[in-house]
């Protein structure tokens, strides 16, 4: 059986939403539960002794909302997740398709991980 860890909303971006700075703080999340985190940030799932650290935005290829593309493009982005300790961590990368609401999803250790990247690209608009 597979554990739903959680929805996880990753904000990369200063301009849309000020939580979106980078910051090295800790985010308390729970298993089902939907949260936002900044580049460096470190979410604990503490029923769990699990870790979530979003590392990176690896790709963003996302076709800008107001624009008609040939391809919707993709954001992929590299977390660390493992135990509470600093042993047993692993690199993981989730993908999420342009043009859409559906998260990006992958399983690690039975848990399935979702999360989605916001904000959305629009033309004319640089994100930080």
């Amino acid at each position: 059986m597979r554990k739903c860890l959680f929805s996880l909303l990753f904000c990369f971006s200063l301009p849309l939403t000020v939580s979106c700075s980078s910051t090295n703080t800790v985010v308390s999340a729970s298993l089902g539960r939907e949260f936002t985190m900044a580049i460096d940030q470190i979410a604990a799932i503490n029923t769990e002794s699990l870790n979530i650290k979003f590392l990176q935005i690896t790709e963003d290829s996302r076709c800008p909302g107001d624009v008609t593309c040939i391809t919707a493009g993709k954001v992929s982005c590299l977390i660390e997740i493992g135990g509470t300790d600093a042993s047993n961590r692993s690199r993981v990368t989730i993908t999420q398709t342009g043009l859409t609401d559906e998260p990006g999803r992958t399983t690690f250790a039975g848990y399935q991980l979702l999360a989605k990247v916001k904000p959305y690209p629009t033309s004319g608009k640089t994100i930080s």
